[in-house]
């Protein structure tokens, strides 16, 4: 998925299910991206992102560092 949505995947998406998980890479693009990509998907799913280590990327990490950060809490 890189650090775009496009209008398709956001369809599909929408279509399939009711729950995201956004885990883009810890950098500055990563951040933006995940920020605009769960503001359009709030409209109609709800959206979980995961806020990954800066300049970590999730491809780099373990199952278990991954683990943990999927666990913590949701805040408002």
């Amino acid at each position: 998925m890189g650090s775009t949505l496009s209008a398709r995947q956001e369809n599909l998406l929408e279509d399939h299910f009711q729950r995201v998980v956004l885990m883009l890479d810890g950098d500055k693009a990563g951040i933006a991206a995940a920020t605009i990509i769960a503001a359009r998907l709030t409209r109609k799913l709800f959206v979980k992102v995961v806020d990954v280590p800066p300049g970590r990327q999730p491809d780099q990490m373990s199952t278990e560092e991954i683990r943990v950060l999927l666990m913590q809490p949701i805040y408002p």
